[in-house]
C-alpha cells in the first residue's frame, strides 16, 4: 500500500522519473540531469556503498524538487495566489458560494433524465486501470463533492459497474483509514 501511495504522489506531482529511478535500483542508474539510464556495473565488494549512494542521490533529487516547489508556492502566496486544500474549512470567508444558474431543457429531454441527472452523463471519464491512478482520481472527485457515495462516483465513468463500485468502496475505505478523507 505504501508503494502504491508513493507512486500516486509521484504521479500527482509529475515526478514519475523519481519513481522509475527507485524501481531501477539496483540494476540500473538514472541520471536526472540528462534523463539517461545506464546499467550498473559495480564491483560486488562495493555494492552496498553503490546502493546507498544511489538511494542518497534519488533522495537529494526529491528534496531539491520539494524545496523548489516550496519556493514557487511561497512566491505565489506573495502574489496573492493561495492554493487551499479545503477552502471551505481553511478560508470560509474567502470561498465563493456556488452560483445557481438556470438551464434550458431542450424538448429532447425526458422526464426520467430530469429526475435522474446521473443518467445524462454525456462524456463519461475513463476509469483508470492502475490503482494509483484510480486513487488519485477518486481523491480529486471527493475533493469536489465530499458527499458523493461509491455508486454516484462509479456512475461518472459510464454505465454502472458492480466491480467498479466495489473498487471505489475499497479506495474510499482505505483513504478513510489513512485519514485522507
Amino acid at each position: 500500500i505504501h508503494d502504491d501511495l508513493d507512486a500516486a504522489v509521484y504521479e500527482a506531482y509529475g515526478w514519475t522519473d523519481i519513481l522509475e529511478a527507485r524501481r531501477m535500483l539496483p540494476n540500473q542508474v538514472y541520471d536526472f540531469e540528462t534523463g539517461t539510464i545506464a546499467m550498473a556495473d559495480v564491483d560486488p565488494a562495493q555494492f552496498d556503498t553503490f546502493l546507498r549512494e544511489s538511494e542518497e542521490a534519488i533522495e537529494q533529487e526529491l528534496l531539491k524538487r520539494l524545496v523548489a516547489l516550496n519556493h514557487a508556492r511561497a512566491a505565489e502566496e506573495k502574489r496573492g495566489l493561495i492554493r487551499w486544500l479545503r477552502p471551505e474549512y481553511q478560508a470560509p470567508d474567502q470561498t465563493p458560494k456556488p452560483e445557481q444558474k438556470e438551464i434550458e431543457l431542450g424538448e429532447a429531454s425526458s422526464q426520467s433524465e430530469i429526475s435522474n441527472p446521473q443518467s445524462t452523463i454525456v462524456n463519461p471519464a475513463a476509469w483508470p486501470t492502475k490503482l494509483p491512478e484510480q486513487v488519485t482520481l477518486i481523491r480529486q472527485l471527493i475533493a469536489t463533492d465530499p458527499s458523493a457515495n461509491p455508486e454516484q462516483l462509479s456512475a461518472r465513468f459510464g454505465r454502472k459497474s458492480a466491480k467498479r463500485t466495489e473498487q471505489i468502496e475499497g479506495i474510499l475505505e482505505t483513504l478513510r483509514g489513512l485519514g485522507q478523507i
